[in-house]
């Protein structure tokens, strides 16, 4: 053991800042929740806009075709008599467009006692969107607010008295209660607006009941460019294979602004042996 004396420290030497490590650990320990009060304003702000948009009547669809589409459902389901009509399902309204084109095509064919249901969480899409593996998705996406649709119906001439708008994600609203309130039943035109396969495959399932004898189904995200994996294709074709109660026949497809939007089947339930 040496008994030369220890070397003073150099003047040049690091010096500890005092509380340095102190301030690490809370950084450390801030990191998560900082990250997640970032994700939610981000959020809060992406669902502002979207809501900002659609109070605006923003239009993701070509309404004229939208509105020649639900006339030749109408004339289809109407060919034996108007009192043959049932109700309109919409599951995925966003700001309300498609109730509204409704109306009018219902107007135009005289069938003023058909009501008319639309269910959406008004919250835009759901945080799951962000694993579900298409990069045009995000949490918030489609947001608006229940006040702001039923403004734009009363303004574009839509009875509240045949309109509904149930608010909630379909897991919540999908329900025997939510039938029983509104005294459901028999529906001739369904619109599944929804882009996602994880939405798309329950509001069908929801729809299914209320097909009674037929109905023209129609699936407004049809062409939308994501994976058919994660789409809405994928839910109707497991939705068919899982239903052989139901026979189905093209119907053919409407147009968006730049692209096709949507597609249509004629489901009738076939006859119990």
């Amino acid at each position: 053991m040496s008994d030369a004396p220890e070397a003073a420290p150099s003047r040049f030497a690091p010096r500890p800042l005092p509380g340095v490590g102190r301030l690490l650990d809370q950084a450390v320990g801030w990191a998560p929740p900082l990250r997640y009060l970032l994700t939610e304003a981000r959020k809060a702000v992406r669902k502002w806009r979207w809501r900002r948009m659609g109070a605006t009547g923003l239009r993701v669809l070509d309404p004229e075709a939208l509105r020649g589409k639900f006339r030749e459902a109408l004339d289809w389901v109407a060919r034996d008599g108007a009192d043959k009509v049932g109700d309109y399902l919409e599951l995925g309204v966003f700001n309300g467009t498609s109730i509204i084109e409704m109306n009018k095509a219902l107007s135009a064919a005289n069938l003023n006692h058909v009501r008319m249901f639309g269910f959406d969480s008004f919250e835009g899409m759901p945080d799951s969107v962000s694993e579900e593996g298409s990069a045009n998705w995000e949490p918030g996406m489609y947001a608006t607010t229940l006040e702001t649709v039923r403004r734009r119906l009363n303004e574009g001439g839509v009875p509240e008295a045949r309109s509904f708008l149930i608010k909630g994600f379909f897991d919540k609203t999908c329900t025997p209660e939510t039938v029983a309130r509104y005294k459901m039943g028999r529906a001739s035109v369904i619109m599944i607006d929804v882009e996602q396969y994880t939405a798309a495959r329950p509001a069908l399932e929801f729809a299914a009941q209320f097909i009674t004898d037929e109905a023209v189904v129609i699936m407004g995200a049809w062409y939308t460019p994501v994976p058919y994996e994660i789409g809405a294709q994928r839910a109707y074709g497991e939705f068919m294979a899982a239903h052989p109660e139901f026979q189905a026949a093209d119907f053919g497809s409407y147009a968006g602004f730049d692209r096709q939007a949507g597609h249509a089947y004629k489901l009738t339930r076939r006859a119990q042996a």
